[in-house]
């Protein structure tokens, strides 16, 4: 079994956190202040007055011109609160290629420390995995308990007996989306290649940014090392995967065969993101891997990655997603 603890040390995450702290001005609690509906004297927009609401909030000129007598209608206005941070990791059987530098250790090394920072912070955060193969309720931690909760996650993760790479796993959103409150952020750690013919990841991504909510992508390519290790290979078959069929083909590691490949994954990943787009989203730059990527050099491509990434820097200096 492989180090699934992040190769970053907790003093300096705790550093980054101080030193985004530092440089971005922030206001009152929270890594993620997000605006809601409620009282301060930031005007919103109007709604129908509903027994029990306080007559003070009632606008008397804005309902003379809804037309009639009767109608009243209400002074709507934002309040900021402390949001919860939801961390989503993409489980399949496939996130856990290349064999020699997995997409999912990686993956797990990010939620680890995005929780470590969030918790730090004083913010809740929320933790699970889709197309997971052992189902489980999301995992909800606050404060300095995010990162042992993050941490055994983590490993109850790698741990789990994949499903076969031809398996199409659902990827059983709903337990995640009932976890989604009004300004939440949510991150998501994939390689952008699941299926998703009934929409539901796309969905899941659209609710996410609903209420002032936002949702952030972090990209992994590891397209770089399999195509690598096809050309050391030299002649091969195409395995079957998530429904994807090559039949029984034999292909060699050519420069076209690299151009159709990079094409297929660039065409699927695009496609993904086109659905998660929405006026809340925001795509971090994707992670590539080297051609000569093992464990090692993987550890080594996370050391220089995080501290410089778009997510460590809303998370930790609570400027939010959006």
């Amino acid at each position: 079994m492989p180090d699934i603890a992040p190769p970053i040390s907790p003093d300096l995450l705790e550093r980054l956190r101080f030193r985004f702290k530092r440089t971005v001005p922030i206001n009152g609690q929270g890594v993620h202040l997000r605006r809601l509906a409620g009282n301060s004297l930031e005007f919103r927009d109007y709604r129908s007055y509903q027994m029990g609401d306080d007559v003070r909030g009632i606008d008397w000129l804005a309902s003379l011109r809804t037309g009639s007598e009767h109608d009243r209608v209400v002074r709507r206005y934002v309040a900021e609160e402390r949001m919860r941070v939801v961390l989503i990791v993409d489980a399949r059987t496939a996130m856990r290629l290349p064999a020699r530098a997995p997409k999912l250790l990686f993956a797990l090394w990010t939620l680890q420390a995005l929780a470590a920072v969030a918790g730090a912070s004083g913010d809740e955060v929320v933790m699970g995995a889709l197309f997971h193969p052992e189902p489980s309720r999301p995992v909800v931690a606050t404060g300095r308990g995010a990162a042992p909760a993050a941490a055994r996650l983590a490993t109850g993760l790698w741990s789990a007996r994949p499903t076969l790479l031809t398996a199409q796993v659902d990827p059983l959103t709903q337990p995640l989306l009932e976890t989604f409150r009004p300004a939440s952020a949510v991150i998501f750690i994939s390689d952008l290649l699941y299926p998703d013919p009934d929409g539901k990841i796309a969905h899941l991504a659209q609710r996410a940014q609903r209420s002032w909510g936002s949702f952030m992508v972090i990209p992994l390519n590891s397209t770089p090392a399999e195509l690598a290790l096809a050309r050391n290979t030299g002649r091969f078959r195409l395995a079957a995967a998530e429904g994807r069929e090559f039949g029984d083909g034999i292909f060699e590691g050519t420069a076209d065969f690299d151009a159709q490949v990079n094409e297929r994954v660039a065409a699927q990943t695009q496609s993904n993101l086109r659905a998660l787009r929405g006026r809340g989203s925001l795509v971090d730059r994707s992670v590539m891997w080297p051609a000569d990527c093992d464990a090692a050099r993987l550890r080594g491509v996370f050391a220089n990655w995080f501290p410089r990434s778009a997510v460590l820097s809303s998370v930790a200096s609570r400027r939010g997603l959006s």
